[in-house]
């Protein structure tokens, strides 16, 4: 709980990127509460029915003041509804459309100001695509035996054909290929981040997210779905 009595130290700033940031974080927010309506039983879907008009009413003012972000997480979400539609076998496919959105958003700014083909922005669309594809990865795998519960679309349940009757053997074989896919897209993030060269005071922040943070958050959730998967003799 929040200690009103204790200095809480925090950010103040009003810099672009942070307004980016923020209504990404807004748009992102109410799209996955619809994907959420649309992905679970009535019953519980009607709590995020009850959520939908505050997160659309943020919607609308953050896309009023960046309607070039919630062009791409609108057309992000489109892309993503349509190929769980078609129940696609490609994890590679699947992760594409988070990838893009970020590789845009990333690589905007730097357009804007260094041009488009410029190295900055070449380097910025790369680390976006990574952190994208890494984001969307790890969701995946953090909701896979959920998943397999619910019967949700899930891309490594369709990329080893799993359902909630998987023997454990299976699921964990799914596990270890997420794992690999992970780990190879981390790389890939941090050769971008090595290139990049931070402009202001919020560079060792994202350094540290990025070298420590990401890889921290990725051992510990697998970590956690392992022992869960573990079955005692």
């Amino acid at each position: 709980a929040v200690n009103p009595l204790k200095t809480c130290v925090f950010f103040r700033g009003s810099e672009r990127e942070l307004s980016a940031a923020a209504a990404a974080a807004v748009l992102l927010s109410y799209f996955k509460l619809r994907d959420d309506i649309a992905d679970s039983p009535f019953w519980k879907s009607l709590l995020y029915r009850a959520l939908l008009p505050a997160a659309a009413h943020a919607r609308r003012r953050a896309a009023k003041k960046h309607p070039e972000i919630d062009g791409a997480v609108s057309r992000m979400a489109e892309k993503q509804a349509e190929i769980e539609r078609s129940g696609c076998p490609s994890v590679d496919r699947c992760a594409e459309p988070t990838a893009e959105m970020l590789a845009e958003l990333f690589e905007r700014p730097a357009v804007e100001s260094c041009g488009a083909g410029s190295p900055r922005a070449r380097v910025l669309r790369q680390f976006g695509y990574y952190l994208g594809r890494w984001t969307y990865l790890m969701d995946a795998a953090d909701d896979l035996a959920g998943d397999l519960r619910s019967g949700a679309f899930n891309p490594f349940a369709r990329r080893f054909s799993l359902n909630g009757a998987s023997a454990p053997e299976e699921i964990a074989a799914a596990r270890r290929y997420a794992e690999r896919a992970l780990n190879a897209t981390l790389a890939r993030l941090g050769a971008a981040g090595n290139l990049l060269d931070f402009e202001n005071r919020l560079g060792p922040v994202v350094q540290n997210v990025v070298f420590k943070g990401l890889p921290q958050v990725q051992q510990e959730r697998l970590s956690e779905k392992e022992r869960r998967n573990v079955r005692p003799l």
